[in-house]
């Protein structure tokens, strides 16, 4: 397993349409909620966070440290896009608890070629192409 990535973030008491004002600054708001967890409204860079949402998968663990003083270990559970600009509206991020299975998508990539492709002529069709996993936060592919 790779090393977490590392997301800053700040606390923010503003909600519904007053988010706004923090889009047009860069930032980009976002909550973290788990299991039996109180969920923290958080805003977090939004430059940054589309660096850490490139280099990550469905199945990265995060280290998110909010005021620099709290750690959390999420994953990127949601991101809210516009239709029509395509800018990141909002995320959802799930805080994982030790000890707690959780249940994710692996995506599958395909290595080689089929004989039948290769050599008669034919079409590989992959009807499957990510699979779900439940295991233990450490134990994730």
């Amino acid at each position: 397993m790779s090393a977490p990535s590392v997301l800053t973030a700040t606390r923010r008491t503003e909600t519904g349409k007053s988010v706004s004002h923090l889009r047009k600054a860069g930032r980009l708001p976002a909550v973290v909620f788990g299991h039996g967890l109180a969920s923290i409204s958080v805003s977090l860079d939004a430059h940054e966070f589309e660096h850490v949402r490139r280099a990550a998968h469905s199945n990265t663990i995060i280290e998110l440290k909010i005021d620099g003083k709290d750690v959390h270990r999420v994953l990127v559970h949601g991101v809210q896009v516009d239709p029509r600009t395509r800018h990141m509206l909002h995320v959802d991020l799930f805080e994982l608890k030790s000890g707690e299975e959780v249940t994710v998508e692996i995506p599958l990539h395909t290595i080689g070629e089929s004989y039948a492709v290769e050599r008669l002529g034919g079409t590989l069709l992959h009807n499957v192409d990510r699979v779900k996993v439940r295991a233990l936060p450490e134990k994730l592919p």
